[in-house]
């Protein structure tokens, strides 16, 4: 039973992307971050919802997958946990990549042999 969770990119007022994974609606995820206090410094309110994708079970990796690619790039500080400093666009682009891969794998029975590397 596919389960309801979701992939998405936020932008704060700070500029800072966030790719995120939640299982609530995504409009409450974004009324969350906004009252969230615990914000990495530098990243400030209100942040607002670019774009979501439903992936079911797969949501996690999904996130995984489009975080090590910007990661990869250097987009992220570890001090930022989720979020990165790279344009809306690049966020975007990182999750569609990530989402393909993902399908593609499920499609060819490989989930379990996704190749990380390919993000790097």
């Amino acid at each position: 039973m596919s389960r309801n969770e979701f992939v998405y990119v936020a932008v704060a007022s700070s500029g800072h992307v966030k790719i995120g994974m939640t299982t609530r609606d995504p409009k409450e995820r974004v009324v969350f971050l906004n009252r969230h206090d615990d914000l990495p410094e530098g990243v400030t309110t209100p942040c607002r919802m670019i774009r979501t994708w439903h992936c079911g079970d797969v949501a996690h990796l999904v996130e995984k997958l489009a975080q090590r690619k910007l990661m990869a790039h250097a987009m992220r500080s570890v001090r930022l946990r989720e979020w990165f400093t790279c344009s809306e666009a690049e966020a975007i682009h990182a999750v569609v990549e990530a989402k393909q891969a993902v399908d593609q794998a499920l499609g060819a029975g490989m989930a379990d042999d996704l190749d990380m590397q390919q993000f790097e």
